[in-house]
């Protein structure tokens, strides 16, 4: 599996995201490029895991457990 590395904005957005508390409509631009970052990164794992399945419904709450995965076995 690829290393997923997220620089800290990208990390405060997705836990936005995962919050509920993050809207593109009301973000700055700099939050909004982030997180369709976090996004390409999100979907480009999945493929390479082909793992559109075990993703469901929340592709992020997926990628940000795939993290978590990753720091926990450093």
């Amino acid at each position: 599996m690829t290393e997923i590395v997220l620089n800290e904005k990208q990390k405060a957005v997705l836990q936005k995201h995962l919050d509920g508390t993050y809207s593109p409509f009301f973000s700055s631009e700099e939050e909004q490029i982030s997180f369709n970052e976090v996004i390409d990164m999100a979907e480009a794992l999945m493929f390479e895991l082909d793992a559109v399945e075990e993703s469901g419904e929340d592709l992020m709450r997926w990628f940000w457990d795939k993290y978590q995965e990753q720091e926990s076995g450093k």
